[in-house]
């Protein structure tokens, strides 16, 4: 009985305390923060481009894209450095607003802006992607 209960222990430990899984969770968290915070620098430098540009590149619906990725992203860095409870429903938006920028520049077709098209649906794409490890664990009753 000690043979097979011994073992069954030390795999139940395994599946309930895997410090990887916990490790994989956090670089996840970390992941985001930093795609956010790179997306709102790259929409930063779009944005001076794009008002120096002027003309269509100035358009106020395209600026105000970009000033809302710029936002959202700072806000969502913000949010994950803190690991608020609100994470997941701001990153929810925020994945909106990334994809929305990433359109309006790929819209304008300017080689300069390929850099935020890119980052943009990158930021997207791991704002999705990391709902899943910022939903807030229920505490115990």
């Amino acid at each position: 009985m000690k043979r097979i209960l011994l073992p069954l222990l030390m795999l139940i430990s395994l599946l309930v305390f895997n410090p990887a899984i916990a490790a994989d969770k956090k670089s996840d968290k970390e992941s985001c923060a930093t795609v956010c915070s790179s997306c709102a620098k790259t929409c930063e430098s779009a944005l001076k481009y794009c008002l120096k540009k002027g003309g269509k590149h100035a358009d106020k619906a395209h600026v105000s894209t970009l000033k809302d990725c710029i936002t959202l992203c700072k806000a969502s860095t913000d949010l994950g450095s803190r690991d608020s409870a609100l994470l997941a429903k701001l990153r929810a938006v925020c994945s909106e607003a990334c994809s929305k920028c990433a359109e309006s520049c790929d819209k304008l077709n300017d080689a300069e802006l390929k850099a935020c098209v890119k980052t943009c649906q990158e930021c997207a794409k791991s704002c999705l992607d990391g709902n899943s490890c910022c939903e807030p664990v229920e505490k115990k009753k």
